[in-house]
């Protein structure tokens, strides 16, 4: 599966550089309001979102084997705790394993 940013949830599976190669549909800032990390491989496996001054955003470390309890990650967030926006420059900087799928509002 490649990335899937035309609808919602966004889909991610491949990490990129920079805010342009999202291809996201608008310039809107979108309020997180969850982040489901589906199917990470390994113990240790991480994902993370930067902006473009390379601040964190969010990261998350598996803490399960594929095929284990608890494998699959679930993030809520409170309304308007994360909101990301082109702006910032945020991007998928790393997934190591797994789909990534945020869902949103426009903020």
């Amino acid at each position: 599966m490649a990335n899937v940013t035309s609808g919602n949830p966004i889909k991610i599976d491949t990490a990129t550089t920079t805010w342009a190669q999202l291809s996201l549909p608008n310039n809107f800032a979108l309020d997180i309001r969850r982040i489901f990390w589906e199917n990470p491989t390994s113990i240790g496996d991480t994902i993370q979102f930067t902006d473009a001054d390379g601040l964190i955003l969010f990261e998350a470390i598996c803490e399960a084997s594929s095929g284990s309890a608890g494998n699959s990650q679930v993030f809520y967030f409170q309304p308007r705790e994360q909101v990301w926006t082109k702006n910032q420059g945020w991007f998928p900087k790393t997934i190591t394993s797994g789909k990534v799928w945020i869902d949103f509002v426009y903020a």
